[in-house]
């Protein structure tokens, strides 16, 4: 049997070449896009305004862990003309008032602590 360094090599680029063509093709079209992260969370508890900059596109949501149900989600996009947003945090009793925010993508939001014993954390 011989062996042929050819045949491994050009297998071996083949496979690259198979890899890279569906890595372009995930991260152009949006076939397969990755998780997106931003992670944050408030100290805990919130006793004072939290803000965090939001460098990503994506749906954001997040909880108050110490209350089943309290939540909301930070909506970030290219088209949105808001750069800032504000939550008031424990308003009413456990909500998160609005509990949908929606920016543009660099803009910053900011929860307000409106009862204590809560925090924000990313979901």
């Amino acid at each position: 049997m011989r062996f042929r360094p050819l045949i491994l090599a050009l297998a071996a680029l083949a496979i690259v070449s198979a890899t890279t063509a569906l890595d372009g093709c995930s991260k152009n079209k949006g076939t397969n896009p990755m998780p997106t992260v931003e992670p944050f969370a408030s100290p805990d508890p919130l006793s004072t305004p939290f803000s965090h900059t939001f460098n990503t596109v994506g749906s954001f949501g997040y909880v108050c862990t110490h209350h089943a149900g309290m939540a909301g989600t930070i909506i970030v996009n290219t088209t949105s003309p808001d750069m800032t947003g504000a939550v008031s945090v424990g308003s009413g009793g456990n909500l998160m008032v609005p509990d949908v925010v929606t920016i543009k993508i660099g803009g910053t939001v900011t929860w307000t602590p409106a009862g204590g014993g809560h925090n924000v954390v990313r979901r």
